[in-house]
């Protein structure tokens, strides 16, 4: 009986980076990205990510793709191995898998069976815009009455950027939306991108989409999506002193308000266990969870 096959990492070369982008983070500021070959072809790939979530260390994030199922256990067993040696020898932290699988789908329980622990829950949302509305509204006055003294409803500067460039397409959209808004903010170009890309849903609409602006800064996006009837809100909270709960509230609102809203219109969003009382606030908007998505991560040891 023959002996089986060696997993290989290499360095990624310009060749593989069709390949790489179907299967690593969209993080073009990312450090060095890895290929691992089995029999000459590549079935796992690596990189040295930085933090996709301000919570997240910095580590390994991982993701493989095996096509010879006789041999799926193994290739992944030794893709963990090889992974987690390369992130001890250089201090990397965790192993992140990517992308998020769906819980308890055939990608979660093999990851869990690899030694990889949930961390974080995201679960995307559904409501019907029109008839949340008011139920938003009334939330919303609630917040303000429990915490009148929260800056957050001093802050009257609220804005719509426009998504739109010349060319329409989404990288390009985002990128002149940084420079026109964000560039004073110095080095957050990257991370906001790849929180972005990370969190934009398949068929992002950049000509029919808006970037909420607070004081200047980015606060929310609501993101149409080319399925009919489909706004996707998206929200970063990057403008303190302002209380994540109460400031979270009143972006949403003025997000919803301003969407295009036709009538049967759908509104998704996602939110993170971590997020304290997102998951609490969407059910009061009458909101369904229509599909959660669990973080992984394999940590040191």
């Amino acid at each position: 009986m023959s002996p089986p096959a060696a997993l290989r990492f290499r360095p990624a070369e310009v060749s593989d980076a069709a390949w790489l982008a179907s299967r690593l983070p969209p993080d073009h500021g990312r450090g060095l990205a890895f290929v691992g070959e089995w029999e000459g072809k590549p079935v796992a790939a690596l990189v040295v990510a930085p933090p996709l979530e301000r919570y997240e260390p910095q580590g390994l994030a991982l993701a493989f793709s095996v096509e010879r199922r006789a041999d799926a256990r193994e290739i992944a067993e030794q893709i963990v191995i090889l992974a987690g040696q390369m992130a001890a020898r250089a201090n990397l932290g965790a192993l992140h898998a990517w992308p998020s699988p769906v819980e308890d789908s055939p990608g979660d329980r093999a990851y869990r069976s690899l030694g990889f622990a949930p961390f974080d829950r995201i679960v995307t949302w559904d409501m019907d815009a029109r008839r949340s509305a008011a139920l938003q509204l009334a939330s919303l006055e609630r917040a303000r009455a429990r915490t009148p003294d929260d800056p957050c409803w001093q802050a009257e500067d609220f804005a719509l950027g426009d998504m739109l460039t010349a060319s329409g397409t989404a990288t390009e959209a985002i990128t002149d939306f940084h420079d026109t808004h964000l560039s004073r903010l110095g080095g957050m170009r990257d991370a906001f991108q790849r929180r972005l890309r990370g969190q934009v849903p398949d068929g992002f609409d950049p000509i029919r989409s808006r970037a909420l602006l607070m004081n200047g800064e980015i606060a929310a996006m609501i993101l149409t999506v080319s399925e009919p009837g489909i706004i996707f809100i998206a929200g970063w909270m990057v403008a303190p002193p302002f209380r994540g709960g109460s400031l979270g509230q009143r972006l949403f609102a003025t997000a919803h308000a301003a969407a295009p809203l036709t009538p049967g219109c759908r509104v998704r969003f996602e939110t993170h266990d971590r997020h304290h009382g997102t998951a609490q606030f969407a059910r009061r908007l009458g909101a369904s969870a229509i599909q959660t998505r669990v973080k992984l991560r394999r940590d040191p040891g």
